[in-house]
């Protein structure tokens, strides 16, 4: 029994100390790996609404509260709104003679609330965007006044405010939006 080896103490504190540096650069990846993985959850519910969005106006595709009358000759419009941290959807309509637009109290969200927590949404130029049925066309708004300028909204994450994931860009005069990768 003399020649049994053991570990020395020093040795274990050694081993202990490499494990520990191994598991905090493990949960720095989890970490990143998380954040990255809701950013890119809220991307693809922002994309995805906006094209659908898109496809409503191309097809002048209405929701089933909206009662046409043929009578009354009304312009329909998608309505996003930028606000509380979230994208929200709604049908707004118009007379042909008139500027002013109403628009339906119900809004849908287009970002799941489980994501939207842990999600930065800022805007720049606008706090809405609407979208005419049948013309295609985009017109960007602040409170209520809507013109052809273009805006722009960021997406970032709430860990890391300042590194912006995407960017969507609205381009009214060309009626149409882009997603800029960061």
């Amino acid at each position: 029994m003399k020649n049994m080896k053991a570990f020395t103490f020093l040795e274990i504190l050694v081993v202990l100390a490499i494990i520990s540096v191994m598991l905090m650069m493990l949960m720095t990846s989890f970490v990143s790996l998380r954040r990255t993985m809701e950013l890119q959850q809220a991307n693809d519910q922002i994309v995805l609404g906006l094209n659908q969005t898109k496809n409503f106006m191309n097809n002048n595709i209405l929701p089933d509260n909206i009662v046409v009358d043929p009578s009354i000759e009304n312009i329909y419009a998608y309505k996003l709104n930028f606000e509380n941290n979230n994208i929200s959807r709604q049908i707004c309509w118009k007379t042909v003679s008139s500027t002013l637009w109403s628009c339906d109290s119900y809004k849908e969200l287009l970002i799941n609330e489980k994501v939207t927590g842990n999600i930065l949404l800022a805007r720049n130029g606008c706090n809405s965007l609407l979208m005419i049925n049948l013309t295609g066309d985009y017109k960007t708004g602040i409170d209520s006044n809507y013109s052809e300028n273009n805006c722009e909204i960021s997406l970032s994450h709430t860990d890391r405010p300042d590194k912006i994931f995407r960017v969507y860009e609205f381009l009214a005069q060309r009626n149409t939006f882009n997603v800029k990768i960061n």
